[in-house]
């Protein structure tokens, strides 16, 4: 009696602990080769990403000197821009002037463009936009997510001279 005593003793204090350890570290093991073949999944985007993040940027920004556009070259605005998404490797997808914006010696168009394609290269156009010396200001822009790109549409305001 007093040896199956002992022996109980030791499977309860020794060896059942240690079972139960055991089952915790396998469970843990699984969990981390499931993280690591997750990681070697995604190494090729991370790989991309930091690639693209180590692009040099333009250390100065270019701020042409602003002026105002001709009334009679307004018609040239959607060629401008489209030749600024080619740049930048975007898909121009509609540019619209707001002529209701545009009064009898009214001093500014809006303009609506629509754009597509993917968001490093949105960046390139917003840089680009900017060495247009009759825009004024940028009033909104909004992002959206379509099938494999994103669709950009801005608003952007121009000057004009009255």
């Amino acid at each position: 009696m007093i040896c199956a005593t002992g022996i109980l003793c030791f499977v309860a204090l020794g060896i059942y602990p240690r079972q139960k350890s055991m089952a915790e570290l396998d469970t843990e093991a699984v969990k981390l080769e499931t993280e690591i073949k997750a990681q070697k999944a995604l190494r090729p985007v991370f790989a991309n990403l930091l690639k693209r993040a180590k692009v040099k940027s333009p250390t100065a920004l270019p701020f042409p000197e602003k002026t105002k556009l001709d009334r009679a070259k307004a018609v040239m605005i959607p060629d401008a821009f489209r030749e600024i998404a080619q740049m930048s490797g975007l898909q121009l997808v509609d540019v619209a002037p707001d002529l209701k914006t545009v009064v009898k010696g009214g001093e500014s168009l809006s303009v609506n463009v629509h754009l597509s394609g993917d968001f490093h290269d949105f960046r390139n156009f917003l840089i680009r936009m900017e060495q247009i010396p009759y825009l004024k200001h940028v009033e909104r822009v909004q992002i959206e997510p379509a099938e494999g790109v994103k669709e950009f549409r801005l608003k952007v305001w121009l000057a004009l001279e009255p």
